[in-house]
């Protein structure tokens, strides 16, 4: 007892099953694309934050950069001052000197 199919009912199953697999197909991509799209989310925000985070770096950095040139600026306009101060000193030291020698030349 054999059974025979017809070269029709063969190929009506054939295409029967290949659209039930590309449903099939179909639908595992759908449920795929919505398990996906929450993680997709999380990856977005977390890229975006990151970015955040570097713009804000990168701010810092900027604020630090200023504050150095302020810092050197500074240091600079100080070790000036200490120049003049100490020039204005060994000036006064100098009279100083002249006076005493002054002084002792008027003794002798």
């Amino acid at each position: 007892m054999t059974t025979k199919f017809s070269k029709v009912d063969i190929e009506d199953s054939l295409r029967a099953v290949e659209q039930r697999f590309e449903q099939l197909a179909q639908q595992l991509k759908e449920e795929f694309e919505m398990a996906m799209r929450p993680i997709r989310d999380e990856l977005n925000d977390a890229k975006q934050q990151l970015n955040d985070a570097k713009q804000q770096l990168n701010g810092a950095k900027q604020q630090i950069k200023g504050l150095n040139q302020k810092q050197e600026k500074l240091g600079e306009k100080h070790q000036e001052q200490i120049i003049i101060v100490h020039t204005e000193k060994k000036k006064e030291l100098q009279k100083i000197i002249e006076k005493v020698r002054r002084g002792r030349g008027d003794m002798n």
